[in-house]
């Protein structure tokens, strides 16, 4: 893809994240103390920015959605660097979202382990269910994030759990009085479904998936004196997997926004509702602090042991194109890029895995300026008259 710019990465968070304009968050803002520069290739003339930050609070939601995207990547990459390693040619990932009904949501919320107890209700769902004996994937391994906020109003309670699960498993190649067991890695098959397509489950599966969720979510609700009238009275439950091919540069890039988004911290969101809605109520501790961490079961928490680690000058960022890895340039303050790019610049995002392509307005690159640590007499002033919100 020919580029005629030089882009500054993720701007929609940049400019929604750094600067939080709700009073339960202007202790937290922070500022750019330069930028990471990229080229896509070798051939590639123009840059792709990654802003680094200074200064300001440890919990500013820029640098918390920087870390997670930062982290991220890292898996992304040990997982790709599996890939290969094992020779496994064709690689699937199936994602899946599996929530919680409304009034068990609520309850939840109101608990002072209200979160423990949503992981040991979806943990004896995947042992019994997900990865069961009975189902095409027993003995796979899944990685798994429990998110309690609704993305577009965060004080909003929806128990909901974003998982990633690898169908792959051991299974023992031979048998040597010698040298002892050896085992391979080798991928389920997915199941034909009825209209002849392969899909992560047939119907006939995802419905059994389904009901043993209700009868779970149920047993849970019964345990704890919670009504539960939408399922009571023979509502369904609220469950989707869909698969990723990880063999061609699309999949991986979606693979990669995929783990993004799924570990990125509730006080991201909040912080964007929150600047759009600045007389919205404050959050709550768990809100601001909440890290998600990702659970990882089955043999995908030992892939350390499996490959190799390489040399940190081999460790490089990947593009977030097609996941191949970049060339690093070097740092550049704002004013070495201005006269570089000849004093403007561009913006890349993505939604959904998919770029999109901007230009700075004069008003974003004031407030890029304004923002720009190097630039501030008195680091930590007030930058009010720059929101973009």
């Amino acid at each position: 893809m020919a580029d005629e710019q030089n882009r500054v990465t993720h701007s929609f968070e940049l400019f929604s994240l750094l600067q939080p304009q709700h009073p339960s968050l202007k202790d937290k803002r922070t500022f750019i103390k330069d930028y990471a520069v990229y080229r896509r290739d070798s051939d590639c003339t123009h840059y792709l920015l990654y802003p680094r930050i200074k200064g300001g609070s440890r919990d500013n939601p820029y640098r918390r959605y920087k870390t997670k995207r930062d982290n991220a990547s890292k898996t992304a990459n040990s997982i790709f660097e599996l890939m290969e390693a094992l020779k496994l040619g064709k690689f699937y990932v199936i994602r899946g979202e599996v929530t919680c009904p409304k009034e068990l949501s609520q309850w939840l919320s109101t608990q002072p382990h209200g979160l423990e107890i949503a992981w040991r209700l979806y943990q004896r769902w995947q042992e019994r269910s997900l990865l069961g004996e009975s189902s095409p994937y027993a003995n796979c391994s899944t990685m798994v994030n429990l998110h309690f906020w609704k993305t577009k109003n965060p004080l909003l309670h929806h128990f909901h759990f974003h998982v990633l699960l690898f169908p792959y498993a051991f299974v023992k190649s031979f048998d040597d009085p010698e040298n002892g067991e050896a085992f391979e890695l080798v991928r389920r098959q997915f199941p034909i479904a009825e209209n002849g397509k392969r899909m992560p489950f047939t119907e006939a599966q995802l419905d059994q998936l389904k009901t043993s969720w209700k009868k779970a979510v149920l047993n849970c609700c019964f345990r704890h004196g919670v009504s539960c009238p939408s399922l009571e009275a023979g509502g369904d439950v609220d469950i989707f997997f869909k698969y990723i091919d990880l063999s061609t540069g699309k999949g991986k890039a979606y693979f990669v926004h995929r783990l993004k988004y799924q570990t990125r911290p509730p006080i991201v969101d909040f912080t964007k509702y929150s600047n759009r809605n600045l007389d919205c109520a404050w959050p709550s501790e768990k809100l601001l602090t909440y890290t998600n961490r990702t659970r990882v079961y089955g043999w995908l928490g030992n892939r350390k042991a499996m490959v190799p680690e390489k040399p940190s000058s081999a460790i490089c960022k990947l593009s977030p194109f097609d996941s191949k890895p970049m060339t690093y340039v070097g740092v550049m303050t704002l004013n070495q890029v201005l006269a570089q790019s000849g004093g403007k610049l561009g913006t890349l995002d993505f939604r959904k895995g998919k770029p999109i392509f901007g230009n700075l307005t004069e008003a974003q690159l004031a407030w890029l300026k304004a923002a720009d640590y190097s630039a501030l007499g008195n680091p930590g002033q007030n930058l009010h008259e720059y929101c973009l919100h």
